[in-house]
């Protein structure tokens, strides 16, 4: 890993690889040992993260999901879940009928 990290900083086109590399990393890591508390505490701080963004910058939530296509599994669950779409209603897991904006 130190070479990548090297390479990277001689090569900045190789950053966002070793970004992906690491990424897949990561996710085989967590696939590897799932810990059911742990993923269901990450997704819920991700289905309130979109229930804010939506309430706060709906506008952004858009750019979130074009930005997200085939990366972080959570935050595509949380955007899927909540229909969390600029005019789109979004439904909070606390059950309070908040439509967004």
């Amino acid at each position: 890993m130190a070479n990548k990290v090297k390479w990277v900083i001689c090569k900045p086109e190789g950053f966002s690889s070793l970004i992906d590399k690491i990424s897949t990393l990561i996710d085989g890591l967590i696939d590897t040992f799932p810990s059911e508390l742990a993923q269901n505490k990450q997704q819920k701080l991700c289905e309130q993260g979109m229930i804010q963004l939506d309430l706060q910058h709906p506008e952004q939530v858009a750019i979130l999901r074009k930005a997200n296509e085939g990366m972080d599994r959570l935050v595509q669950d949380a955007l899927d879940t909540h229909k969390v779409a600029t005019g789109n209603t979004i439904t909070s897991p606390f059950g309070d009928g908040n439509t967004g904006l």
